[in-house]
């Protein structure tokens, strides 16, 4: 950054060295003869064309509503700004509420706040600002409006509504009819006198009216309608423009002013007539031959400012109407800097509630304040309105007569009052003011002389008193420009030279004789600047050499500050370009940034871009009489409060002209104006106007935008809080103090609170983006605040709430939680009933096994009884009874294991339940001989029974198999077993000669095997015959 600082300064530096040598009729400077009369000042403007937002640079008018929005007439629609953006309001075909035509011609405000809009289709309407919609209102007329005519609203003392249509006449408009109704006996018009304005005398409320044939007054009191020929009255004014024909406008005040704009056919050109009422007072302008020289023009209206002040304006002008001599100050029309005016035809021009003016051109529209614009930059002109124009500025100094000189470089000296109006120099210098390039001004307190410091060593000491000046070249100066001059509290002065050299002209020594007494101090580098502190000391600015600290009683350089040195006092930079002293123990040096030293310790500061500084780049500095410190740079000019730390900048952008400011180019005049001289004019401005001791206004919502799009921001701000599903959680707030003084320097503090928990410094966009806001409740607030840290008096509140989602609901989360409690509960209550259904199988098995194995056991006990009986006596019988108990054994731990194998986990599966099925098979296979054939479909290894089911499923398939095995011994059985969507089937078919089932099965056998197929819900088939046996079981699933 230092570097980039060096390179500029060099650069800056290199035009000012060139002044050694450098001809004053360089590339530099440009000299321009003015015709008109002088106007140093120049105003600063901001513009705005299609560029910037605007529907139309055609733009006829624009008005000002109660809340501060500007609206604009267009070509292409009716638009409102509000400081940040412009809103535009179009036709819409098939919607009755829209503006009737996109080409708006004009705009006004009633005091009723009404907004009344005139489109080119003829109609006229009321607009709606805070619904944005449009009510038209018909015009009563026999006259049939085939082409544009223009209109324009007039309201009265008395609270009327006048609409003026040029060459058809005078409506008044009907609140209770909605109508404009065409009375020609409300203000009456001379026979077959077309009308072409309307204007009331604000004193005595009569009715100046102008049309083609010439001017009329109507007293509404008297009913006396007077005009040429038919004077009852005596009007002065008609007497006195009697002859006039073809008035096209009329205009009176309560300053006793009265203007008349007439172009007859004969004229070429159009002429303005002014008449003081009071004192009879008249003029005669052609504006072409006074100010304009441009041929053909056209006035097309006056305004005048609440202050008093005249504006006229036309194609292709803007002039400011005054008093005196020269009362036409016609403004600059071109386009040399960003804020400079260019336009071919002003249309109309509007003060707005901070004293704007507001113009509106065919190029766009752009306001400006003469009032309130801060930074004044003057050319360097004469009184003759010759001049350099734009030249290189070197020093100013308001001497003791009220003038101001200013020194520049290539074209010697000028002279101004003290608002800045050129003045002639005195006789004496007046044939030397062009011939040398003046560095240095000091008019001295003690002789009130004037000196100079020139090129080359030159030395110029005016008498006032005498009118006379003597230019010296010394040999102590080195014949070196000499740069700077100061004087000490002893009435010595201090003299900086281009080479380096210190040089003091001692008072006492030279017994107060200019000619003598000048003593070499010291030989630096080259001296920027040259500063007094208040202790007396005085301190030199060097380029390269650092600070300087000299004693002026000794003429002994006693301290020097330097970038190199004890850690904490150290400069920026070698290169020092300005001083300034905040109280008696602290100096602010400028060396790229700021240094700030104690002047009693040594210590310094660094005041750099990190602490807050605009850039390292700072050229110049002076310090206010509030103590304020004001640095100059080469982008701009940066106000200090070194009190609150705050810092402000202030470039183009707020009417600083020529930003570049050179190095000690900041003075301060005697009366506390300050001076910025640069490389194209000077600027000047008070910064007592700059304190910002009001409060700020409180701020607006212009725009509110739910995704991207647009809601009514009015009906929003009715509501208590803005309600918001949580799918449109993305908004963007835009926000306006409808200030338009730029140089006030307003900016925005915001925070939504909820979100943020400290507040958000706006932008220029002056807008608040937010994106996917999660659910809840939140504030927003927003306040204006000046460059003083002075906030508006309340801040704009909106209460926004953004809606969860149904499944973040609380009784969503209720309804989740009885749903989740339910279905554990019916889980819970599911797995008990599975439990205590398991545990009724396991009882139901337990109980049928111990029924078989009682009546097993029993039957054993009795065949055991039986066959002890018969031991002795029938053996063979006895062998039987063992064989049946040793079959009864046999079947019990059949069954026992059939049963403890169905309960036991492991076997908890169809496939499980087949494979025990296959091994039975195998069994029969062996026990009996039989040829069985099992076929199983994959489905039903797939088959869900619970263990009870695939028991009782297996039971009857055991003992069903067994007893046709045991009665077909040698006869094929086959078995398949298949599943469909809705049942389990067994079928076991076998070929063999029955009677019927009853040979099969027992009748209790039979009733146990209905008996288990009913638990499962089973259908159950046996069917035998001579020839084959069948069992068929079908088991829902």
């Amino acid at each position: 950054m230092q570097k980039i600082f060096f390179v500029l300064l060099f650069i800056l530096q290199l035009q000012q060295n060139f002044a050694q040598t450098g001809s004053p009729a360089s590339n530099l400077a440009v000299r321009t003869e003015m015709v008109a009369a002088p106007q140093a000042r120049q105003f600063v403007y901001t513009r705005f064309n299609s560029g910037q937002g605007l529907a139309s640079n055609f733009v006829s008018n624009i008005i000002q509503d109660h809340r501060g929005y500007m609206w604009l007439s267009t070509a292409n629609g009716l638009q409102r700004y509000d400081g940040n953006k412009f809103t535009t309001y179009k036709s819409q075909p098939g919607n009755p509420n829209s503006i009737p035509d996109d080409n708006v011609m004009s705009v006004y405000l009633d005091r009723n706040n009404r907004l009344w809009v005139a489109t080119s289709d003829n109609k006229i309407g009321i607009f709606d600002p805070q619904t944005f919609k449009y009510y038209n209102v018909p015009i009563e007329t026999n006259y049939q409006l085939t082409t544009y005519m223009p209109k324009k609203i007039t309201e009265t003392k008395s609270g009327d509504l006048l609409l003026t249509v040029t060459d058809v006449g005078i409506m008044k408009y009907s609140q209770q009819r909605n109508v404009f109704e065409h009375l020609p006996s409300y203000i009456p018009l001379p026979p077959k006198w077309r009308v072409r304005d309307l204007c009331e005398d604000q004193k005595t409320g009569k009715f100046w009216l102008s049309a083609d044939s010439g001017m009329a007054v109507f007293d509404p009191l008297t009913r006396h309608l007077n005009y040429r020929g038919h004077n009852a009255d005596n009007e002065p004014l008609i007497r006195k423009y009697a002859d006039l024909r073809h008035v096209y406008s009329v205009y009176s005040d309560m300053y006793n002013r009265f203007l008349i704009v007439s172009w007859g056919p004969k004229l070429a050109l159009p002429t303005l007539f002014y008449s003081d009422t009071k004192t009879g007072e008249s003029r005669v302008h052609n504006l072409d031959a006074e100010v304009l020289h441009t041929g053909y023009h056209e006035i097309l209206g006056i305004m005048r400012q609440r202050n008093g002040k005249l504006w006229i304006y036309g194609l292709p002008f803007m002039m400011e109407y005054g008093q005196g001599g020269k009362p036409l100050n016609l403004m600059k029309n071109d386009f040399k800097s960003d804020r400079a005016a260019r336009f071919d035809k002003i249309n109309s021009m509007y003060e707005d509630k901070q004293h704007n003016i507001w113009v509106s051109t065919t190029n766009g529209i752009f306001y400006f304040n003469p009032e309130a614009q801060m930074f004044n930059s003057y050319d360097l002109v004469r009184p003759n309105g010759k001049g350099m124009i734009n030249g290189i500025t070197q020093d100013a100094t308001l001497l003791n007569n009220g003038q101001v000189w200013v020194g520049c470089w290539g074209s010697g000296l000028y002279a101004y009052d003290k608002n800045f109006q050129p003045v002639d120099l005195p006789k004496d210098l007046d044939s030397i003011k062009d011939k040398y390039t003046t560095w240095a001004i000091v008019q001295h307190s003690k002789n009130k002389l004037v000196w100079m410091g020139l090129q080359h060593g030159g030395l110029l000491v005016y008498d006032m008193v005498r009118d006379k000046h003597e230019m010296m070249v010394m040999e102590v100066f080195g014949l070196r420009t000499i740069r700077v001059i100061v004087e000490d509290h002893e009435g010595n002065l201090w003299f900086g030279t281009q080479g380096g050299r210190v040089i003091k002209w001692d008072r006492k020594l030279a017994n107060d004789d200019f000619r003598k007494g000048y003593v070499s101090v010291t030989e630096t580098g080259l001296v920027h600047k040259l500063f007094v502190a208040e202790d007396g000391m005085i301190w030199a600015a060097t380029m390269g050499k650092g600070l300087l600290k000299i004693d002026p009683k000794s003429n002994k350089i006693i301290d020097v500050f330097r970038k190199e040195g004890k850690v904490g006092q150290t400069l920026w930079s070698d290169v020092v370009t300005d001083i300034a002293q905040r109280n008696d123990s602290v100096l602010l040096v400028s060396a790229g940034a700021v240094d700030m030293i104690n002047i009693r310790t040594r210590k310094t500061i660094h005041i750099s871009s990190e602490a807050g500084l605009p850039g390292n780049n700072i050229t110049c500095m002076v310090r206010d009489d509030n103590g304020i410190f004001w640095l100059g740079s080469v982008n701009g000019i940066c106000r200090f409060n070194i009190d609150i730390g705050t810092f402000t900048t202030y470039d183009r952008r707020d009417g600083i002209l020529a930003d570049a400011f050179s190095p000690g180019d900041a003075h301060k005049l005697a009366d506390g104006r300050l001076v910025f001289s640069n490389n194209e004019n000077f600027l000047v401005f008070d910064p007592m106007r700059m304190v910002q001791s009001k409060v700020p206004p409180d701020v607006q919502i212009t725009d509110f935008r739910i995704g991207n799009q647009t809601v009514s921001v009015d009906s929003l701000m009715r509501l208590k809080q803005i309600n918001l599903p949580y799918d449109q959680n993305s908004i963007v707030i835009e926000f306006s103090a409808l200030n338009f003084l730029k140089e006030q320097k307003l900016h925005y503090h915001y925070q939504l609170e909820g979100l943020e928990t400290e507040s958000q410094l706006a932008d220029d966009h002056a807008q608040a983006v937010y994106s996917y806001l999660p659910p809840g409740n939140y504030t927003f607030s927003v306040v204006s605040e000046n460059a003083d840290g002075i906030t508006s008096k309340k801040p704009t509140l909106i209460q926004i709430v953004i809606r969860s989602p149904f499944w973040r609901t609380w009784w969503f989360y209720a309804s989740l939680i009885l749903v989740v409690a339910s279905v554990l509960f019916w889980l819970e209550r599911e797995r008990i009933k599975k439990y205590m259904e398991l545990q009724q199988v396991r009882t139901q098995i337990a109980g049928n096994l111990h029924k078989e194995l009682d009546t097993t056991l029993n039957n054993i006990s009795m065949l055991s009884e039986m066959a002890k009986i018969k031991a002795d006596k029938d053996i063979t019988r006895s062998k039987e009874y063992i064989d049946q108990i040793n079959e009864k054994s046999r079947k019990m731990i059949i069954v026992m294991d059939d049963v403890f194998w169905s309960i036991d986990p492991a076997n908890d599966s169809m496939e499980v339940t087949l494979l025990r099925m296959d091994e039975f098979v195998s069994a029969m296979r062996h026990r009996h001989n039989a040829d069985v054939e099992m076929v199983v479909d994959e489905k039903v290894k797939n088959i869900n029974l619970d263990m009870k089911a695939r028991y009782e499923f297996y039971v009857i398939f055991r003992r069903a198999l067994r007893s046709i095995a045991k009665r077909s011994p040698g006869n094929p059985i086959l078995v398949n077993i298949d599943a469909d969507k809705s049942a389990l089937s067994l079928k076991i078919h076998s070929n063999g000669s029955y009677d019927s089932a009853d040979d099969l099965f027992d009748p209790e056998k039979m009733s146990d095997l209905n008996r288990r197929a009913e638990s499962l819900k089973a259908v159950l088939d046996i069917q035998a015959d001579n020839k084959h046996v069948s069992v068929i079981l079908s088991v829902p699933v």
